[in-house]
């Protein structure tokens, strides 16, 4: 092979091989033979070819990784963020839903009750059914729920002032017990007195309007 071509020499599954020196190849004294060069086994390939066969290719490859790894991880961070704002507002909505569809039940329930929900219905049911006596028997108890409900719509001005008579006759009652206590207390020698019998009344009174005014703990 002339040492003049381009390119650089390997030897088989190797690195290049480096072509030994010629100094050797001058005739011996008394021979007549000359000796040839030595012959370099090798292939001829090119600078791609080299760089591949000592790893240099690995590294625009590496290199090339971490600028994608670099680029990624914004995106992989607006992901996780949109991922969490989504779970955040289906929470939400759920929540929502959920609330409201209780809501929605509970004024549906104090409609029907009002109204006679359930018995209109049985009436609207007979009638389409055509069954004569099942609509007699309804209409028959709607009419009398109705009339139940005038009555005791009539009779709530006396039941609310049969109430309020008995809250007063209580009220005395209790007020005069007090009273006859603390007479009692105030002619015992030895006792918390008059004033100390009304100032333990007042202690206990303000300590039950706390208790129940107060804040009541987060389960």
């Amino acid at each position: 092979m002339s040492p003049t071509q381009e390119g650089r020499v390997a030897g088989p599954g190797g690195p290049p091989a480096v072509p030994t020196s010629h100094a050797n190849d001058a005739p011996r004294p008394g021979s007549s033979v000359i000796p040839a060069p030595e012959v370099l086994d090798g292939e001829l390939i090119t600078d791609a070819e080299y760089a591949c066969r000592r790893g240099l290719h690995h590294l625009p490859v590496l290199a090339m990784a971490a600028a994608i790894r670099e680029l990624e991880r914004p995106k992989k961070v607006t992901a996780a963020v949109v991922s969490r704002v989504k779970q955040s507002v289906r929470m939400t909505a759920r929540a929502v839903y959920t609330v409201g569809a209780g809501h929605a039940s509970w004024v549906r329930r104090a409609v029907d009750a009002v109204t006679y929900g359930p018995v209109r219905e049985q009436v609207r049911l007979a009638r389409l059914a055509g069954d004569r006596e099942a609509l007699a028997e309804w209409t028959e108890r709607l009419v009398k729920l109705k009339d139940s409900r005038a009555e005791q719509l009539r009779e709530l001005p006396a039941t609310l002032v049969a109430g309020l008579r008995t809250l007063f006759v209580v009220a005395c009652v209790l007020a005069g017990l007090l009273v006859v206590v603390g007479l009692w207390l105030a002619f015992t020698p030895g006792s918390i007195g008059w004033s100390g019998w009304w100032s333990l009344i007042r202690h206990i009174l303000d300590g039950t309007l706390t208790a129940l005014s107060g804040p009541y703990p987060i389960l």
